[in-house]
């Protein structure tokens, strides 16, 4: 198994297939915003003094197997996919560590029927921090790590005043 952090080249070069890997096997889990932010992509995101953006790509033997997206450490768009065949193999907490490693934090937002997302959260130590109704009206939890806020919380984007 092979897994890239993609450069601006690779991203422009790839970018068509990547998008369309992402829409065919997410199971329609993303939300157009997500897919959107991917389609409006700036690839000079992705330079190296520039820890905002991670695009991570997992293959083998050549074949796609997994894809990673995350905007603004998440916060615009975070998206994890794996190919069906390669589910249950850790592909995508690969993936989301890569993400992670690159952008110092990240958030993800995973609706609560999605326990397989949910679990790649939580396998890179990802904390579900607020719950709220997500874009496509389901309960959606906010997972972070390595986001630091007061310690009240409120400027938490999620946060509920008491």
């Amino acid at each position: 198994m092979k897994l890239e952090l993609l450069t601006p080249q690779r991203w422009l070069q790839h970018r068509k297939r990547l998008i369309a890997f992402a829409a065919r096997h997410s199971d329609n889990r993303l939300t157009v915003s997500s897919l959107q932010a991917m389609r409006d992509f700036d690839a000079s995101l992705l330079e190296g003094g520039n820890p905002g953006a991670a695009v991570a790509a997992a293959s083998d033997e050549g074949r796609l197997k997994g894809l990673g997206f995350a905007l603004d450490g998440g916060e615009r768009g975070c998206i994890i996919v794996v190919h069906p065949e390669a589910r249950g193999s850790g592909i995508g907490s690969m993936i989301a560590q890569a993400m992670l490693d690159r952008l110092g934090s990240l958030a993800c937002h995973v609706a609560a029927d999605n326990p397989a997302s949910m679990a790649v959260c939580f396998r890179i130590g990802m904390k579900a921090v607020s719950m709220h109704k997500g874009a496509t009206g389901k309960t959606t939890l906010r997972f972070e790590r390595g986001i630091r806020y007061d310690a009240a919380g409120s400027r938490h984007s999620d946060s509920v005043p008491r």
